[in-house]
C-alpha cells in the first residue's frame, strides 16, 4: 500500500530553505513507529537534508541525476517501481513537495499532522479534495516542552470506496480488466452474470423472440442488475445499465411503432438514472480485441460479431455523454479506453489514472494552489 506521511502547518506549510519548520518530538516518534521496518521514499534534497538512510528502513530516493548514489540506499528516476512495489509491500512518502505531489495520485492514505501554526514556510504540502476522502482524527497534542505547537495528529485521509463500472459489447475484454483491477487495487470484483435470471424466465441467453417480449427482458435485467450492484460500497463490475440500455437501443427495429419508442425511451431512461445512482465511474471499453472463433460460438452470452459490436458500441458512446450529474447533485466521471489499447497492462494503466480522485486513492487537485478544499 502507498501511502504519504507529513507534518504542516494550517497554510500546509512543511519545510523552510530544506529543513522542518517545528520542532515537534511526539510527531518525530509516530514517524519512527510507522515507518520502521518499511520502504521510505523521498527526494534527494530530503535525504540531503536528513543526511543518511533512516535505520530499519529500506531507503529509496528519487532523483533525476543518474550518477547519485549513496551506501544503503536505492536510487531511481522514475516512480512506475515504486508504484509497483506498494502493491506487494508498504511504501511511505516522506517528502518534499514535488515527491509528494508525484505519488498523491496513487497514495491509498495520508498520515497528515496538522500543526496549529501559520510560519514562514516555502514548501508546501500538495492540494487534495478532502471532500472524496474518509478522515480519521487520531488524537491532540498540546504544545509543551516536547511540541514547539499545539497539533492534531495524524489525520489518515481515506479515500472514499470506489464503484466502478466497464461498458462494452461482448468480448471486448471487461471481465478481463476488471478482474486484473480487483488483484492489484484490492476493490471488490463483482461479476455480473444474468444467466440466473435466464434460467427462472426459462429461455436460452440467445432466444428467438419480438422486440416487445424483449424489451420486457432488458427491464428483468435492469431490475435483476440493480438488486446485485446496489449493497457493494465499493466495487468493479463487468456490466451497468449503460450496457443493458445500449443493447435494448443496437436490437430495436428501424420500424418501431410510436409505442415501442415511448417504451424504450422510459427504459433508457431508468438505465441511466440507475448507471448514476449506482457508479461513481464508469468507463467504456472499445472492441480492440480481435475476437477468436471460440468467443463467437460461446452460447452463454449474447450475440457477438463486428456488426453487435459496432452497434452496442456506438449506442453506449451516446448513452455516455448523457450521464453527468444526478438529481442528487452526485457527479460521475465518464470516460473511454481507446481502441489501439489492447494490451492488459496498458488498459490497466489508463483505467489506473482514469479512476484516481474517485477511488479509494487521494484525489489531486492542483499543485499550484496552497489552500485544501
Amino acid at each position: 500500500m502507498l501511502k504519504l506521511i507529513a507534518a504542516a502547518d494550517r497554510a500546509y506549510g512543511i519545510g523552510k530553505q530544506n529543513a522542518l519548520p517545528f520542532k515537534l518530538s511526539d510527531d518525530m516518534a509516530f514517524f519512527k513507529r510507522m515507518t520502521s521496518g518499511s520502504i521510505v521514499v523521498m527526494g534527494r534534497k530530503t535525504f540531503d537534508s536528513i543526511g543518511r538512510p533512516l535505520p530499519n528502513r529500506t531507503n529509496i530516493v528519487l532523483t533525476r541525476d543518474g550518477n547519485w548514489h549513496k551506501p544503503d540506499v536505492w536510487a531511481t528516476g522514475e516512480i512506475q517501481p515504486v508504484i509497483d512495489l506498494s502493491n506487494e509491500f508498504d511504501v511511505w512518502v516522506i517528502g518534499g513537495s514535488e515527491i509528494y505531489a508525484q505519488f498523491l495520485p496513487y497514495a491509498s492514505q495520508i498520515y497528515l499532522t496538522e500543526v496549529d501554526a501559520e510560519l514562514d514556510c516555502d514548501t508546501f504540502f500538495p492540494c487534495f479534495d478532502k471532500s472524496l476522502c474518509r478522515v480519521e482524527t487520531l488524537e491532540d497534542h498540546e504544545a509543551n516542552e516536547r511540541n514547539q505547537f499545539w497539533l492534531c495528529y495524524p489525520q489518515v485521509f481515506k479515500g472514499r470506496p470506489m464503484r466502478i463500472g466497464l461498458i462494452g459489447a461482448q468480448g471486448t475484454g471487461k471481465t478481463t480488466l476488471a478482474k486484473a483491477f480487483s488483484a492489484r487495487w484490492k476493490t471488490p470484483f463483482v461479476e455480473t452474470s444474468l444467466s440466473r435470471l435466464f434460467k427462472v424466465r426459462g429461455l436460452e441467453v440467445r432466444s428467438e423472440m419480438d422486440f416487445d417480449t424483449r424489451l420486457d427482458i432488458q427491464r428483468d435485467m435492469l431490475d435483476y442488475l440493480v438488486e446485485q450492484l446496489k449493497n457493494n460500497p465499493e466495487m468493479i463490475a463487468d456490466r451497468t445499465p449503460i450496457d443493458i440500455a445500449a443493447y435494448s437501443i443496437a436490437i430495436a427495429p428501424y420500424g418501431a411503432t410510436p409505442e415501442q419508442c415511448e417504451r424504450l425511451e422510459q427504459h433508457v431512461f431508468e438505465c441511466l438514472e440507475a448507471a448514476e445512482q449506482l457508479f461513481d465511474s464508469l468507463v467504456l471499453i472499445q472492441p480492440g480485441i480481435e475476437l477468436t472463433e471460440e468467443d463467437i460460438r460461446r452460447t452463454d452470452r449474447g450475440l457477438i460479431n463486428f456488426v453487435a459490436q459496432e452497434r452496442i458500441t456506438s449506442s453506449s458512446y451516446y448513452l455516455l455523454s448523457k450521464v453527468g450529474v444526478s438529481k442528487e447533485g452526485k457527479s460521475v466521471r465518464c470516460g473511454v479506453i481507446p481502441l489501439f489499447l489492447t494490451e492488459l497492462e496498458d488498459r490497466l494503466r489508463v483505467l489506473d489514472k482514469f479512476t484516481t480522485g474517485v477511488t479509494h486513492k487521494a484525489c489531486y487537485v492542483s499543485a499550484e494552489s496552497k489552500t485544501l478544499h
